[in-house]
């Protein structure tokens, strides 16, 4: 089962081809199922949080310049943005 095309099913997530930092959480199957969970997925999303929240407070006005993100896909267990084109002024200190 390729988990990249489960999460991207228009059935079960609204707009799945819409790039959403905002977009409420979700049942996704990034880090596994049941069983098959990823042991450092609790970790990688607080990284992730932490990064973010870093990135957006030290660049406050950064956006994003793509109007549509293109999405590919790297074999059947996921998908990624290889370029996602940003803009921003000079970064807070």
């Amino acid at each position: 089962m390729g988990w990249a095309a489960a999460n991207r099913d228009p059935q079960v997530f609204e707009q799945p081809a819409v790039f959403r930092l905002d977009r409420s959480h979700q049942r996704h199957l990034t880090f596994g199922f049941g069983i098959h969970t990823c042991p450092g997925a609790g970790l990688a999303r607080m990284e992730l949080r932490v990064l973010l929240e870093e990135l957006l407070r030290r660049t406050p006005d950064l956006r994003i310049d793509d109007e549509k993100p293109t999405y590919r896909f790297g074999g059947g267990d996921y998908a990624y943005i290889a370029t996602l084109k940003v803009s921003f002024s000079s970064p807070v200190a």
